[in-house]
């Protein structure tokens, strides 16, 4: 003789609504933890995007026998910066197809 157990309608509902309430929650710290990391490797690929344009800016214009932290140097410095400035807007342009 098999023995049939009866679970109220309201139990099975406040269990659904438990386990939708947990997945909820999940995926929100899920996808914070997603934010804090994409913050931090965007801070990351920015320090070494620096580093990257501060060593060619010293191989530049040490190249050309400017000595660091001099007047002409940081006219080079800037020179470049600026230059780099318009090819970004040059591609940025061109990606939003105005060229």
């Amino acid at each position: 003789m098999a023995i049939h157990t009866v679970i109220p309608a309201e139990a099975s509902t406040r269990t659904s609504h438990l386990r939708v309430g947990l997945l909820a929650v999940a995926l929100v710290a899920v996808l914070g933890a997603a934010y804090s990391y994409g913050l931090q490797a965007r801070a990351a690929a920015e320090r070494a995007e620096l580093a990257l344009v501060t060593q060619e800016n010293q191989s530049f214009c040490t190249g050309l026998g400017l000595a660091a932290a001099t007047e002409a140097y940081a006219r080079c410095e800037s020179g470049l910066t600026a230059i780099r400035q318009r090819l970004r807007e040059r591609h940025d342009a061109e990606a939003a197809g105005l060229l």
